[in-house]
Protein backbone atom coordinates (compact mmCIF):
# COMPACT_ATOMS: atom_id res chain seq x y z
CA UNK A 1 0.00 0.00 0.00
CA UNK A 2 1.58 3.25 -1.07
CA UNK A 3 1.27 6.26 1.46
CA UNK A 4 -0.90 8.56 -0.56
CA UNK A 5 -3.55 5.88 -0.34
CA UNK A 6 -3.75 6.19 3.28
CA UNK A 7 -3.01 10.25 3.16
CA UNK A 8 -6.48 9.91 0.91
CA UNK A 9 -8.02 7.57 3.13
CA UNK A 10 -7.36 10.32 6.14
CA UNK A 11 -8.53 13.21 3.94
CA UNK A 12 -11.68 11.37 3.75
CA UNK A 13 -12.41 11.46 7.59
CA UNK A 14 -13.89 14.25 9.60
CA UNK A 15 -11.99 16.16 11.83
CA UNK A 16 -12.95 14.11 14.58
CA UNK A 17 -13.07 10.01 14.12
CA UNK A 18 -12.53 6.80 15.82
CA UNK A 19 -8.95 5.36 15.20
CA UNK A 20 -10.83 1.71 14.59
CA UNK A 21 -12.74 3.75 11.90
CA UNK A 22 -9.53 4.19 9.76
CA UNK A 23 -7.98 1.10 10.63
CA UNK A 24 -11.64 -0.45 8.99
CA UNK A 25 -10.82 1.87 6.14
CA UNK A 26 -7.21 1.18 5.38
CA UNK A 27 -8.09 -2.51 5.94
CA UNK A 28 -10.73 -2.16 2.99
CA UNK A 29 -8.37 -0.24 0.74
CA UNK A 30 -5.67 -2.90 0.93
CA UNK A 31 -8.31 -5.78 0.51
CA UNK A 32 -9.25 -4.01 -2.51
CA UNK A 33 -6.00 -3.35 -3.59
CA UNK A 34 -4.97 -6.83 -3.25
CA UNK A 35 -8.45 -7.76 -5.17
CA UNK A 36 -7.50 -6.19 -8.53
CA UNK A 37 -3.97 -7.31 -8.42
CA UNK A 38 -5.24 -10.65 -8.47
CA UNK A 39 -7.82 -9.93 -11.22
CA UNK A 40 -4.94 -8.76 -13.00
CA UNK A 41 -3.06 -11.98 -12.55
CA UNK A 42 -5.72 -13.80 -13.42
CA UNK A 43 -6.42 -15.28 -10.31
CA UNK A 44 -10.38 -16.09 -9.60
CA UNK A 45 -12.06 -15.86 -6.42
CA UNK A 46 -13.99 -18.87 -4.90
Amino acid sequence: MKREKVIEAIRGLPSEFEAEELIKKIIFIDKVEKGLLQAKKKNSFA
